[in-house]
């Protein structure tokens, strides 16, 4: 009787411990199933660096610039005349002060006209200053270019009446990236014949460099 009693007990120890064992989490052994949240965090790309920013330069590249500005410090025409023309219009000058508006109207021939020729002008001014700088070296005409972007950037809300539309691309073709000023000529001499590269009404590129082109006190070619 003793010895059944033992083993009875003995199978009843044994039961209980597979229990145990068949109801208790995963050994190190075995597989273990991750969360969806877990899943993806092992599925991501892990960053190791900062990918450098190479500026695409739009309508006028580096090499274009590193051309004009060889040719303004060699003294050759008509890149030194047209850059110098430049530098004397009031675009280029250190004590502009920008002029922006949270709101240009803009009606049919400039009636009214509220902020609509300070934008453009003042977009000619980021402009030119911008190109001084490349060619100068002087940090004081990036700061100035800087200094008018951020003016208007921190300010401009809106376009409204008639002339919305062509205000913005007015003053969105002068703004800096695009070929507007006059010492942005290239080797292979004016930009190409494209409404994209100027905007509407304005007279057409002709055959001599546009270096020898300048912009006017009041915003025009």
């Amino acid at each position: 009787m003793r010895t059944r009693a033992l083993y009875l007990a003995l199978a009843t120890a044994l039961a209980a411990l597979f229990a145990g064992i068949l109801s208790g989490p995963a050994t190190a052994g075995q597989p273990q199933r991750s969360t969806a949240s877990e899943a993806a965090t092992e599925a991501a790309p892990k960053v190791t660096s900062k990918a450098a920013f190479t500026h695409p330069g739009v309508l006028v590249s580096r090499a274009q610039l590193d051309f004009v500005r060889s040719k303004v410090n060699a003294g050759a025409q008509p890149w030194k005349g047209a850059y110098d023309a430049m530098l004397a219009s009031p675009y280029a000058s250190l004590s502009r002060t920008p002029k922006p508006r949270a709101v240009v109207e803009c009606g049919p021939y400039s009636d009214p006209n509220i902020g609509c020729t300070d934008e453009r002008q003042d977009a000619l001014a980021a402009y030119s200053l911008s190109l001084a700088w490349y060619i100068t070296r002087d940090s004081r005409y990036a700061e100035k270019a800087i200094q008018i972007m951020d003016a208007w950037s921190a300010t401009i809300k809106d376009h409204t009446n008639s002339n919305a539309p062509l205000q913005t691309g007015w003053a969105g073709s002068s703004w800096p990236g695009r070929p507007r000023s006059s010492a942005t000529a290239t080797t292979a001499g004016p930009p190409p014949r494209s409404t994209a590269s100027r905007p509407c009404c304005a007279p057409s590129t002709s055959r001599r460099s546009s270096a020898a082109r300048t912009p006017t006190a009041t915003g025009s070619w």
